[in-house]
């Protein structure tokens, strides 16, 4: 067990059936949660990004906290989307019915071949941004002195990110 430490998952589905995975995502988030409700913020949808030619994504972003160190976490995010069907062996940024990325962990900074904190590419992709800033604009990005908002005010994707329902919980 770690200390508790407030932590920024984005979940992302672009294959099958988008919602129920997004939903069953957060469900095994809230398996993992302690001291406070899982937040989330709404979902988008969003054009793919790196690999264009698949279908457009669900996107959005829990914040909630946990008392595990960031690996075991990782652990656990990796599990979950086994148990989706998701192959590591696939091409990077390939479709999938589930995507769980850890976008912050506490004020933890990470460099790693096998994690990253903060994501490596949170400050480029606005389908990370937009919902990250729904739930906390405010919140300076670690090592970046920038807020979330003026990460996404800087933010040179050009990706469509566009409303799609609110929170399902």
């Amino acid at each position: 067990m770690g200390r508790p430490s407030r932590t920024y998952i984005a979940l992302g589905s672009n294959l099958g059936d988008r919602l129920g995975f997004i939903e069953l995502g957060l469900s095994r988030l809230r398996d993992v949660s302690v001291g406070m409700t899982l937040c989330c913020s709404p979902i988008y949808e969003t054009e793919p990004w790196g690999m264009k030619d698949q279908p457009r994504f669900l996107n959005c972003v829990a914040e909630f906290v946990v008392e595990m160190d960031p690996w075991q976490l990782l652990d656990r995010l990796m599990k979950v989307e086994s148990e989706t069907g998701r192959n590591k062996s696939e091409p990077r940024w390939s479709a999938r019915n589930l995507d769980l990325d850890i976008l912050l962990f506490g004020t933890m900074i990470i460099t790693g071949e096998r994690l990253t904190i903060p994501h490596p590419g949170i400050l480029q992709r606005r389908f990370m941004l937009v919902p990250l800033n729904d739930l906390t604009p405010e919140l300076e990005i670690p090592g970046t002195n920038l807020t979330v908002q003026q990460a996404l005010e800087r933010c040179g994707d050009v990706c469509r990110v566009e409303y799609f329902s609110s929170s399902p919980i």
